[in-house]
């Protein structure tokens, strides 16, 4: 292509009519519209349009319609009976032609004709059909409404007789002016059909009502009419995308079509609802894809987990499959769908996928808890027999450097006791896979005394009698206290085998109303990275499991205390157990 010739100016519509009237030329599109134009015109404007002519006519405007419609593709054949029908089907709207029918089709044939324009960018075409929708817009109001019943005189001043050589002039110039190159079926828009549709429906009626109702002429009722609904559609067209500084109906209807019928903000409702009705995944599942049921274009749904499988409702005509997260979904429509409903609807199921799997996460992580609690149960048994066998071993050593035997036998009657009701606790809680809050209350004077005749034979010294005489008649948990207190002191005794000459001090006091115990020894303080990791979970230990102090840390938070390391230094290592608001102060 050669760039230094000049580009052709682009010529108007109207500036090539001259050359298209001499050389002859016409667009068979607009020439079969033209032509249907045309015979509305004789069978509304003739005065000598009899019934035997409309039944010749009718049919020729129906075939003329029929090879212009763009709606179905023209390549189709029609068989013998298809074809019987339709000529019978128009043999009997001929037969049966009414100026309201009349009405009616110039009506629908302008709104096919406007939603067509809409789809069309070129000026010539669009001209086109811009003139022929005013040329109907002009038969329906100044050429059908006074033919009809009780309304032979509403034009009033305006001769109806001069509108038919004006308006003839339409399908005259119609076939010359250009049309698409490319004329495609299926270029309706039919949303925007049916609203300019019903705005004619509106127009007409309105203007014979103002007409009737008012008694004035119709040609003042449609100068009120064309004003009414101009302001309507003015004020329409502000709300519809205002700049107030709110969405406006645009927005608001572009929501509630963009989440299918059903609004977004409800089908969050819907599952937070469902999600809260109850803690099963797959009966979540099921209540949400039941909802989801209510809309009028589905008419079942199916379901695979990893869990099983569902269905609910029946097997339609067409199908959507949508698979995420191990979950698969299969809906069913009384229709083959359209992409853009199963986008839709793709974006409302991973919303419910979503919610599904929070629930099954939940679900296992409350499956992870039981068996933890298992898990935690069977080692806190393990180190309550432990601690058991200690004390054991303790009043074993007592028996054996025991001097005065009545004093043993006294020692014994004592310990055996207490040391069966710890077994019989131990016992009840491999019954009940959980840690159990300490129940038991036992008196201060008497565990403390038996503490003292268990470990004081091992070099342990004690100190509480100020406390002891203050409170005679108090109580504590015995439970704790003997869990926490054997397995510091076995601790610290181990310690002592590793450390010889170490010191051993155990002091009981009264702290916020309520009893505390401390231990502490002489030794080698703690490593800071033991330190960090103490009482928040099992360490490693050279004389056990490493799981005393957390097992022991867990017990003293269910009962309201606290097992603290006060003190780390050289010369001076404190464990207390403490009430939990001292501790925390």
């Amino acid at each position: 292509m050669d760039e230094t010739r000049p580009q052709a100016r682009r010529q108007k519509p109207w500036q090539a009519l001259p050359r298209v009237l001499r050389t002859g030329a016409c667009y068979p599109a607009n020439l079969l519209l033209a032509g249907h134009l045309a015979v509305l015109h004789a069978l509304i404007f003739w005065p000598g349009a009899t019934f035997d002519a409309r039944l010749i006519l009718w049919p020729v405007a129906i075939g003329l319609f029929l090879l212009w419609q763009p709606v179905v593709p023209g390549g189709q054949r029609l068989g013998v009976g298809q074809t019987l029908g339709l000529v019978a089907f128009v043999c009997l709207w001929a037969w049966s032609l009414t100026p309201w029918m009349l009405l009616l089709w110039c009506a629908t044939l302008a709104a096919l004709i406007a939603g067509r324009g809409l789809r069309v960018t070129r000026l010539g075409p669009r001209l086109a059909l811009l003139l022929a929708f005013a040329d109907l817009l002009c038969l329906m109001v100044l050429g059908l409404v006074p033919l009809l019943p009780s309304a032979p005189g509403l034009l009033g001043f305006l001769p109806r007789d001069a509108f038919a050589f004006l308006l003839a002039a339409v399908p005259f110039l119609l076939p010359w002016l250009p049309t698409e190159r490319e004329r495609r079926t299926g270029e309706v828009d039919f949303i925007h059909s049916l609203l300019i549709f019903l705005l004619l429906a509106v127009f007409v009626l309105g203007s014979l009502a103002v007409t009737f109702l008012h008694g004035t002429s119709y040609g003042w009722a449609l100068f009120i009419t064309c004003l009414s609904l101009g302001g309507g559609l003015l004020l329409l067209a502000w709300a519809w995308n205002p700049r107030a500084g709110f969405a406006g109906m645009g927005a608001a209807l572009a929501r509630y079509l963009s989440s299918l019928g059903l609004p977004m903000q409800d089908w969050l409702r819907g599952l937070c609802a469902a999600s809260e009705a109850t803690p099963d995944p797959e009966r979540f599942l099921r209540a949400a894809l039941a909802r989801l049921l209510e809309l009028p274009w589905l008419v079942g749904v199916a379901w695979r987990s990893a869990a099983g499988a569902g269905r609910e409702g029946r097997v339609g005509a067409g199908v959507h499959r949508f698979a995420q997260a191990g979950l698969t979904i299969e809906l069913y429509f009384r229709q083959a769908p359209a992409a853009a409903l199963c986008g839709h609807l793709d974006w409302l199921l991973r919303l419910l996928v979503a919610f599904y799997q929070v629930k099954s996460q939940a679900h296992r992580l409350q499956a992870l808890d039981h068996e933890r609690a298992v898990h935690e149960t069977g080692a806190r048994v393990t180190h309550d027999v432990k601690n058991i066998l200690q004390a054991l071993q303790n009043l074993c050593f007592a028996a054996a450097h025991a001097q005065d035997p009545g004093r043993l036998g006294e020692l014994i009657q004592q310990q055996l006791p207490l040391l069966a009701e710890r077994l019989q606790a131990t016992v009840a809680r491999l019954q009940r896979p959980q840690v159990p809050k300490d129940e038991r209350r036992v008196s201060v004077r008497a565990w403390w005394q038996a503490l003292m005749r268990l470990h004081a034979p091992r070099g342990v010294r004690f100190s509480a009698a100020e406390a002891l005489a203050a409170e005679m008649d108090a109580v504590l948990p015995g439970e704790l206290f003997d869990s926490v207190a054997a397995n510091l002191l076995e601790n610290a005794h181990a310690k002592a085998r590793r450390e010889p000459g170490l010191r051993i001090h155990v002091s009981l006091m009264r702290e916020d109303e309520r009893w505390a115990l401390r231990v502490e020894d002489d030794g080698t303080p703690l490593a800071a990275s033991l330190v960090e990791r103490l009482f928040r979970e099992p360490v490693g230990s050279e004389d056990g499991l490493g799981i005393g102090l957390y097992h022991g840390a867990r017990q003293a938070a269910l009962c309201g205390y606290r097992l603290v390391l006060e003190a780390n230094a050289p010369g001076r290592v404190v464990f207390a157990l403490r009430p939990a608001m001292v501790a925390a102060a």
